[in-house]
């Protein structure tokens, strides 16, 4: 499949979060809808402008999901401060504290006790009501299930909190090993969930909800970031702004009833997308330069201001356990670095020269690096343009994309400093879309276009390098619990293996022997996941074993260092 083909093949993926997919419940379908309804009727009564009971509304995720909270409650945070919300704050959790904003520490998923902490370090008395919002997208991360059991052990606390938990899979679906360290699984404890819901709904108490529309499959087997993290957004966007735009702002022209449904906004969301994917062939090629710096071992640079800039922070941070990337191979910067991020830990810079972050934080620029400028309409420019007039004075020329987000307007309105922007590019294109915001002050459109955008531009350019086999990302790090399985089940898919078979190509991987002793097959997960982290190229080395062509570890070992794309060697072999 070509670069374009490939922008396709998303598009028509993402449009599943919309259409549904098979006969299962989806976002747009009417019980959904009336769930969705339910719970901004359950919750209305806390954002009036005459409630004074304080509510603390917690969105908590693990990875992806454990960015898009953040970013979503920081949104969601300035939209109440601007209408004066006083009594209603939100916050947010991450398995890993905030350097997991842009660093993967998929590890921290599985530690069940750290999530309890986590949790109970935003419980205070001064709250007279929580909502908690956990999202696991394959109803698979122990962050998620250890925060859900806490609630549900706890009778006082229970009563002081709504329990949401978002997913995109059938409950019966959840998760169902053991998680190491506990006598729970994620299966359990949301059946358990499920029943006190239907018993509580029974007589009129919905302190329990699930969230779970059937999205379909990913395009890339596992990557939760595409398709799944897409509809985090949206609901999680669409429930508190409809909330919030209830007592807040005058109802938007663009919806056409005098207020705002659920319906409404998820066909703008669908627009948006459309015209989104209008940009195909801009897309593509975009994603082609990014293939080409990749190809040489070089780097590509997302940077912009504010919303923008924090997506390119996330794309860039999803790269290296999705693909196996460097950290540096697809980096995110900010206008302001950490000063405009807003988290709870501050300017964690000192951390390591991976969390600089500011549009100072380049390191030597050559011509295979790729720069992509990222700017919407009402934003700053003059920065952007002072940046890249001090690169083009450079000796070096790195290939500088421009992409700019604008509304529909008739007659166009002419920016002489965008101009100047784009004439500074080797290439630029425009995102054009009906509309920015989902009411005023809140830019969620806008943002979902820019996240569609930067995770086609990123994937395509993984999946052109070879680091994706068919659909199946087959350099991810083997990084938690949850990553080890899944290592094992596309060991298992690939090479016609049985789950123990796939298990020990796996382990053999990892310890890099031929003959594996008694004693490593018998270590706890979490030690396997320790010792791959010393590793590189761990699944790839483990397909290669998987397929019986190679006698030894040495022997498949010396053909992935003369050609370290598996996908390759596979198709040779």
């Amino acid at each position: 499949m070509d670069h374009l083909g490939i922008v396709r093949l998303l598009r028509q993926t993402d449009m599943e979060i919309f259409t549904g997919w098979r006969n299962y419940e989806s976002l747009n379908d009417g019980p959904f809808l009336k769930k969705l309804d339910l719970l901004v009727e359950t919750l209305s009564p806390f954002f009036t402008p005459s409630n004074t009971k304080k509510l603390k509304v917690i969105f908590a995720g693990a990875g992806t999901s454990g960015r898009l909270s953040f970013f979503c409650s920081r949104a969601l945070n300035s939209l109440s401060q601007k209408h004066n919300l006083k009594s209603v704050t939100f916050d947010y959790l991450i398995a890993g504290g905030d350097q997991a904003l842009i660093k993967g520490i998929e590890k921290s998923e599985d530690d069940v006790v750290s999530a309890v902490q986590d949790l109970v370090h935003l419980l205070d008395t001064d709250t007279d009501h929580y909502v908690y919002v956990g999202i696991t997208c394959g109803l698979s991360a122990p962050y998620i299930c250890a925060h859900v059991d806490y609630i549900m052990n706890d009778e006082k606390l229970q009563r002081k909190v709504t329990t949401v938990v978002m997913g995109f899979n059938e409950v019966d679906a959840a998760r169902k090993k053991p998680i190491e360290g506990w006598d729970k699984n994620l299966y359990g404890v949301l059946k358990l969930m499920e029943k006190k819901m239907l018993a509580n709904g029974a007589v009129g108490l919905h302190n329990y909800f699930f969230l779970n529309p059937i999205c379909g499959p990913e395009p890339i087997t596992g990557s939760t970031r595409m398709k799944s993290g897409t509809a985090t957004k949206i609901l999680l966007d669409s429930i508190f702004g409809v909330l919030l735009s209830k007592f807040t702002s005058k109802v938007p022209s663009i919806y056409n009833r005098g207020y705002i449904s659920f319906s409404d906004v998820f066909m703008n969301y669908e627009i948006a997308n459309r015209y989104s994917y209008f940009h195909e062939e801009s897309i593509a090629k975009v994603m082609q330069m990014v293939a080409q710096s990749l190809s040489h071992s070089r780097h590509t640079y997302y940077i912009g201001d504010d919303n923008l800039g924090i997506l390119g922070l996330i794309d860039a941070s999803e790269c290296p356990p999705t693909f196996g990337a460097k950290l540096t191979d697809i980096k995110g910067l900010l206008f302001n670095g950490w000063g405009t991020m807003r988290n709870k830990d501050g300017d964690i810079s000192t951390k390591g020269s991976f969390f600089h972050i500011t549009e100072k934080d380049f390191a030597p620029l050559e011509t295979e690096d790729v720069l992509v400028v990222l700017h919407a309409e009402g934003q700053p420019i003059l920065n952007k343009i002072n940046l890249l007039e001090g690169i083009r004075q450079g000796t070096k020329q790195p290939r500088i994309v421009v992409i700019d987000w604008k509304a529909f307007r008739n007659p166009p309105n002419v920016n002489p400093l965008l101009a100047r922007l784009q004439a500074l590019a080797h290439y630029h294109f425009s995102v054009e879309l009906p509309f920015f915001d989902l009411h005023p002050d809140f830019p969620s459109y806008l943002e979902l276009s820019v996240k569609w955008v930067l995770n086609a531009i990123s994937t395509g350019a993984h999946v052109l390098i070879g680091k994706v086999y068919h659909n199946i990302m087959i350099d991810l790090q083997v990084s938690n619990n949850k990553l080890f399985w899944r290592g094992v089940s596309l060991l298992a898919t690939l090479c016609s293996l049985t789950e123990e078979q796939a298990r020990i190509n796996l382990l053999r991987s990892i310890y890099l022997t031929d003959e594996l002793k008694e004693e490593i097959k018998g270590l706890p997960i979490s030690r396997h996941i320790e010792e791959a982290a010393k590793r590189v190229k761990v699944i790839p080395l483990a397909v290669l074993l998987g397929t019986n062509k190679f006698k030894t570890v040495l022997e498949a070992n010396q053909l992935l260092a003369v050609d370290p794309v598996v996908s390759r060697i596979i198709n040779k072999l």
